[in-house]
């Protein structure tokens, strides 16, 4: 059992330490703040703090960030241990590592520098450009676990005897429905208005599309529902579907929330896979908004909806994780970014929100995606071959780390059409890619 202690036990550094030794490298460890007791306890001994009482237990530098309560602009200096950059290193003659590995996962995984004043995206996000991993080029990997496996090697080298064990992987493939279907169940205001738009336009192809879909002579480009389903189902995967349920807008273009159809196709994928909620474009900062549309789901569903992801990505922190919490949403799928893939919060494995407001763990599960269809095509204008090495790679990387693969997908980009014509492989690729190594 690893034996720690430090001047002054905070709920930033219980937080971290229960992370990193129940998630990323498992074992027992207990954590003190008086050193007679922590010399009396049996077990492998480290100190955590700016000194050691005695020379004799191996010290681990602390930084500031890990013990003040406050929400500041703090110097992030950064640096090279193995071979990895690192971010919080010091000049401390007696510590056992050159940078603090707590202080550096507690800063990546609270995304302390969310809170602070960034410039924003047209939709309000947060620009991964503004991101320490973005300008120290580690957002391509899950960095947290290269910090934590330089721990983990060092605490072997200190203590020969000591044990961790990783957690096993996990592969969970997630769809939006943002738009259930291109064609039908718009109604007939708007579906007339479509093809005639269209003819006016010279799209005479789209014209036919349309009457041939309206006439049920050919399925609608984007019912894709079986063909993923029949995915699901030969992969073995935990599957979850987050479907929009919003009043039409300028962002939010889906089905109508009472159509029958779309109601009836939410309980039928249902009986295959999971099903969350997938808050509306307005809803980021809008607990009301939230609690509305997550009604509406448990509705159609007879059951209580506890997972969610926000349109377009959309989210701020901590006001999107509080309204999730307040609205009794257990995990949430939304930390990515849309514009790259990689890992935004430095890790592929769910984490508990750790809100620095308040100083407290959150209720709220966190489940980080690295990877989405519109950020291959759209975003990053990836060729078809390009695109499948990233998924490759990007699968490949967290199985390294023992993490959860949950790529982001969309019904809609399996229609073949526009920037998705010739894509079609590409979901089947993630999943071939994502399956567990036997």
């Amino acid at each position: 059992m690893l034996v720690f202690y430090t001047s002054k036990i905070t709920n930033r550094i219980k937080y971290i330490f229960d992370f990193i030794f129940s998630e990323l490298i498992i074992t027992d460890y207990v954590l003190y703040d008086d050193f007679a007791t922590f010399q009396a306890t049996d077990g492998f001994h480290v100190v955590y703090d700016k000194n050691s009482p005695e020379d004799k237990y191996p010290l681990i530098y602390m930084k500031d960030i890990i013990i003040s309560g406050d929400i500041i602009e703090v110097p992030v200096k950064s640096g090279i241990c193995g071979g990895h950059p690192v971010i919080f290193i010091h000049k401390s003659s007696k510590s056992v590592m050159p940078f603090d590995p707590f202080a550096a996962a507690f800063f990546m995984v609270s995304r302390y520098e969310e809170y602070l004043m960034h410039k924003r995206d047209t939709h309000k996000r947060y620009l991964y450009t503004n991101s320490i991993a973005y300008h120290n080029n580690f957002l391509n990997v899950p960095i947290v676990h290269i910090w934590v496996d330089i721990l983990s090697e060092k605490l072997k080298e200190l203590f020969p005897e000591i044990v961790f064990k990783k957690p096993a992987y996990r592969f969970m493939p997630t769809v939006d429905v943002d738009l259930a279907y291109e064609h039908i169940n718009k109604g007939f205001v708007r579906t007339v208005g479509g093809a005639f738009k269209s003819f006016f336009l010279g799209d005479f192809h789209a014209v036919k599309d349309k009457i041939l879909t309206m006439w049920h002579l050919r399925k609608d480009p984007f019912d894709t529902f079986d063909y993923i389903l029949k995915l699901n189902e030969t992969y073995d995967t935990d599957m979850i579907f987050f479907f929009l349920l919003a009043s039409r807008g300028e962002f939010n273009k889906g089905n109508y929330e009472y159509n029958r159809n779309y109601r009836n196709l939410i309980r039928h994928v249902r009986d295959y896979a999971d099903v969350g909620i997938h808050f509306s474009y307005n809803s980021m900062e809008d607990e009301n908004l939230m609690k509305y549309e997550k009604s509406l789901m448990e509705g159609i569903l007879h059951s209580t909806v506890t997972r969610s992801r926000q349109h377009y990505l959309r989210f701020e922190i901590p006001l999107t994780y509080q309204c999730l919490s307040d609205t009794e949403i257990m995990e949430d799928y939304s930390m990515a970014y849309a514009s790259i893939t990689g890992f935004r919060a430095g890790v592929c494995v769910p984490f508990k929100f750790y809100d620095l407001e308040e100083n407290v763990v959150s209720k709220l599960e966190v489940f980080p995606v690295s990877l989405m269809d519109a950020t291959l095509v759209d975003y990053m204008k990836l060729g078809n071959t390009a695109a499948v090495e990233e998924i490759k790679r990007i699968a490949g990387v967290v199985k390294k780390y023992n993490g959860c693969f949950i790529p982001l997908w969309h019904n809609s980009s399996l229609s073949g059409q526009g920037i998705w014509n010739g894509r079609e492989n590409l979901l089947e690729m993630v999943f071939e890619y994502g399956k567990a190594d036997k």
